[in-house]
């Protein structure tokens, strides 16, 4: 149906990811005797998340109320019900749903807004109540946009109200022959921006620039594209296709430099057989980062085009990664401060979360990867989600194109060396990262992921690969929803042959530890084998 496969591609990510973008106030706990109804949260997490993908709302629905009957307190989970409810057409349940995630500590106001799984919801009465108790959204100074600041991106859970020290941080080490770098006494998070500036080399390039003062359309306006959207889906599924289109129109006509407008235009043109029309809107919805080949794929409302021979190479583009490389996909080279051209360095690629940037991935890897006299590439996803935001989708086979080919790149113009390259990401960062390092396991000597899922497409490649090359240096917070799949990974890398280390950080959940750059000092060098 239009209505889903709309809704559905936007927020794929949110729901797949696990943990990408939604809260969980009331963490699970990691004892021992909670390790099975994790382990059964977990596995209802990943057929939720299956049946969301594909469109089996009514089932997804259903591993949702199992999982609430595990631990009746997850506000992302009643979240997340929400939304199935949402794109199931019960409104009541919806709503009820999204009321119990506020109650229980879901407060994230621009999720809501942002979110276009909640469509249908926009304009109830209850909805716009609901909104009005979230308060209006925080203004954010850009002052305070440092690298001590995780919340910025995709942080899936409210920051609490205080947080101990993590000096009693578990380590689960399973390579006997490593040691944690525990001489590092000097937390590199509180270095001022001097000290900072004496140790780089004045010949690296500059941090990425900040976005231009245009933040893109104001609320009115994606509030009014959120309504003709959801107008325009109904009308659709009534067979009402011209009236349908000229809804899409509209929509376009107020936002026209988003690939959401002008793949519902794409759509709608070739349910009308308007051949020409529908290929020049698809072309620029892919160019504005539509890259979801598998949506594409599936997509009935592209059946009249599939065949033409221009619809074929566009989608050969996005398969190569040229798409990608054309709209949106950027990287970014930092040099460490002592840094010699005619030496080969090991080389860190860092992977920024949901709705991050690759400034932000700079910032969050630079002082440890100078630290360890590496080069840091970080390398931007291609999907935007407007306001200088952006995503890695559900395709593993673009994200495998575009990071590839950012390191193949930077191999060019620097002398990098290829037996320690290693790999990490941050959320939705950290799940691409391990699918990456277990897709190429010779490319990668190291893969770092921090708070990232390690889902059943990941678990399958660990049962497929001679992992005895790499070494894993996991992440996660003891109150991060993905704390079970997490050890998960440990046990199922090991087990490949891979060295592995898994850091559990008390108090801590979807995000960065406190001692954050120590922590990574700490992974690169053990990765590196140093």
């Amino acid at each position: 149906m239009i209505e889903r496969r709309i809704r559905g591609w936007i927020q794929r990510a949110v729901i797949l990811g696990l943990g990408v973008a939604l809260a969980a106030p009331a963490p699970l706990r990691a004892d021992d005797d909670d390790e099975d109804r994790d382990a059964k949260i977990a596995e209802l997490d990943a057929k939720m998340a299956e049946y969301y993908a594909a469109k089996k709302y009514d089932e997804a629905i259903d591993c949702a109320r199992k999982i609430l009957k595990l631990d009746p307190k997850d506000a992302r989970t009643m979240y997340n019900l929400g939304c199935l409810h949402a794109l199931d057409g019960d409104k009541d349940a919806a709503i009820g749903s999204l009321e119990d995630a506020v109650e229980n500590g879901f407060r994230d106001r621009a999720q809501f807004e942002s979110d276009d799984d909640l469509l249908s919801l926009r304009g109830d009465a209850r909805f716009t109540k609901l909104m009005a108790r979230l308060g209006a959204p925080p203004a954010r100074d850009e002052a305070d946009d440092d690298e001590d600041d995780d919340d910025g991106e995709e942080r899936d859970e409210p920051p609490a109200a205080e947080r101990r020290s993590h000096d009693d941080d578990r380590d689960h080490d399973d390579d006997d022959d490593a040691d944690d770098d525990d001489d590092e006494d000097e937390d590199e998070d509180d270095e001022d921006d001097d000290k900072r500036a004496e140790r780089r080399d004045v010949e690296r390039p500059a941090r990425p620039p900040r976005p231009a003062a245009s933040r893109g359309p104001s609320d009115e306006i994606r509030r009014e594209v959120n309504r003709l959207t959801a107008e325009m889906i109904r009308t659709a599924e009534q067979g009402d296709n011209a009236k349908a289109l000229k809804l899409a129109k509209k929509a376009h006509e107020l936002w026209p430099d988003t690939w959401l407008t002008n793949y519902n235009m794409a759509c709608m043109h070739s349910r009308l057989e308007n051949t020409d029309e529908a290929l020049d809107y698809f072309e620029k919805a892919v160019e504005l980062g539509m890259h979801d080949v598998a949506k594409i794929e599936e997509d009935p409302d592209l059946d009249n085009i599939r065949k033409s021979k221009r619809f074929k190479a566009i989608v050969k583009s996005i398969r190569s990664g040229g798409a990608a490389a054309k709209s949106t996909t950027a990287w970014h080279v930092t040099l460490p401060a002592d840094h010699d051209r005619d030496s080969a360095a090991p080389l860190v690629v860092a992977l920024h979360g949901f709705g991050g940037n690759l400034r932000r991935g700079t910032e969050e890897w630079q002082d440890a990867a100078d630290q360890v006299g590496a080069i840091l590439l970080a390398v931007q996803g291609p999907i935007p989600r407007g306001d200088d935001r952006f995503e890695w989708g559900q395709s593993i086979e673009q994200i495998n194109s575009v990071v590839l080919g950012a390191i193949d790149e930077v191999s060019k113009k620097y002398k990098i060396d290829r037996r320690r390259i290693a790999i990490t990401g941050f959320s939705q960062g950290g799940w691409a990262a391990y699918h990456l390092a277990l897709r190429n396991p010779g490319k990668f000597v190291g893969v770092i992921p921090v708070a990232g899922r390690f889902d059943s497409e990941a678990r399958a490649l660990v049962e497929e690969a001679d992992l005895a090359g790499l070494r894993a240096y996991i992440m996660i917070g003891e109150d991060d929803r993905d704390l079970s799949s997490n050890k998960q990974a440990a046990k199922a890398l090991k087990k490949a042959g891979a060295k592995v280390k898994l850091k559990e950080f008390d108090d801590t959940g979807h995000e960065y530890p406190k001692k954050r750059v120590k922590e990574q000092v700490s992974a690169l060098k053990y990765v590196f084998g140093e």
